[in-house]
């Protein structure tokens, strides 16, 4: 789920899907 919540946010938000994106 943690990848799936990083690519939906890496679109509008690639720094912090990048930072943190198991912790979204």
């Amino acid at each position: 789920m943690g990848r799936i919540l990083a690519v939906d946010y890496g679109k509008k938000r690639v720094g912090l899907a990048v930072s943190d994106p198991q912790q979204i």
